[in-house]
């Protein structure tokens, strides 16, 4: 038997990901693994998610928020870090340049896509429209990011 050069004295590695014993799936369990590799890809090849440079990516848990309709990129940007924020993904240090740059379509969509594929793995706090409250966004106060120029 013939080994090729690049195998030689290479220790074999364990496989990444865990291999499943027949006993332990589910179609729930099957479903609930597709939907998490769904979002690590969005938050990978997603050109909004590249930007902020995510250095965190937790299992979600808790219930999210429908993004808020906003009219303007400052409001976009910061629905959308709340929404990475509440499920435990922080931003690393990104060209805030590059991110006010994009339009403002492109960060609502990102956003409306993150909270599609957390929404199937977490579920949706039901909103209840309060009168009294103004729909405009607070300020970015609670919110800890490394910008870089």
């Amino acid at each position: 038997m013939q080994v090729s050069g690049s195998e030689v004295g290479k220790p074999r590695s364990k496989p990444l990901r865990k291999k499943m014993k027949a006993l332990e799936w589910s179609v729930e369990v099957l479903k609930y693994l597709y939907h998490r590799k769904e979002l690590r890809d969005f938050v990978r090849q997603d050109l909004v998610m590249d930007i902020l440079k995510l250095k965190r990516i937790v299992e979600p848990m808790d219930q999210v928020t429908a993004p808020a309709t906003v009219t303007n990129k400052l409001d976009a940007v910061t629905v959308l870090i709340r929404l990475l924020k509440k499920v435990g993904m922080i931003s690393g240090s990104f060209k805030r340049d590059a991110l006010f740059h994009l339009d403002l379509t492109v960060v609502q969509a990102a956003s409306r896509d993150l909270f599609g594929k957390l929404k199937i793995l977490v579920g949706e706090v039901s909103q209840i429209a309060d009168p009294v409250s103004s729909p405009q966004i607070d300020a970015m106060v609670n919110l800890t990011l490394c910008i870089c120029c």
